[in-house]
């Protein structure tokens, strides 16, 4: 028996699991490595040692092969698995709110390198990502599932608020209840 979709007392959609328990559904929210790898030389004190920003290609081509192995020990174990691009703010085609350009501002601004501010390496990084997990069976690519929002869906650049994170459970639950592929 699959999941069902059911409502509740305040018309809400919630999800009730069937009786297959041997399905576990691994989602990867991204792009955490980006960090890992950034922040990987922090000291104790906080200080950062000093060493080249790698270029965007590097931690998506990362990113490619964790989640690659992740699928592979999910897979030998009947697990299927999701590795889901989350939407970040200004990227995708969603007409921004006033408060979304005001909390871009800040990352906009914000210079990584000489030439480029830390909301131009994610856009480089997001779609680097896209281009080398494109035809990967277990990538969801979610940046875009507010485009048709004219709501406040962020509370930050990256962090989403109540609405926000119905829009995107409901739109990974159709893909997981329906046990879709790409």
């Amino acid at each position: 028996m699959a999941s069902t979709k059911k409502t509740d007392r305040n018309n809400e959609t919630i999800f009730l699991p069937g009786e297959k328990k041997d399905i576990i559904y691994r989602l990867t929210y991204l792009p955490i490595q980006l960090y890992l790898q950034w922040n990987s030389d922090r000291l104790s004190s906080g200080v950062v040692k000093q060493k080249k920003m790698p270029e965007p290609d590097e931690p998506a081509k990362n990113f490619a092969i964790i989640t690659s192995h992740m699928n592979a020990i999910c897979s030998e174990n009947g697990i299927r698995y999701y590795a889901v691009l989350q939407p970040m703010n200004g990227i995708g085609n969603r007409t921004l709110t006033r408060s979304d350009n005001m909390l871009l501002k800040v990352v906009k601004n914000q210079k990584i390198t000489q030439d480029m501010s830390r909301f131009d390496f994610f856009i480089r990084y997001y779609d680097a990502v896209r281009r080398i997990m494109s035809k990967s069976p277990f990538f969801i690519d979610s940046t875009n599932c507010f485009d048709n929002e004219t709501v406040q869906v962020f509370s930050d650049t990256v962090h989403f608020s109540d609405k926000g994170q119905r829009i995107i459970a409901e739109a990974l639950s159709d893909i997981i209840l329906n046990g879709e592929d790409k």
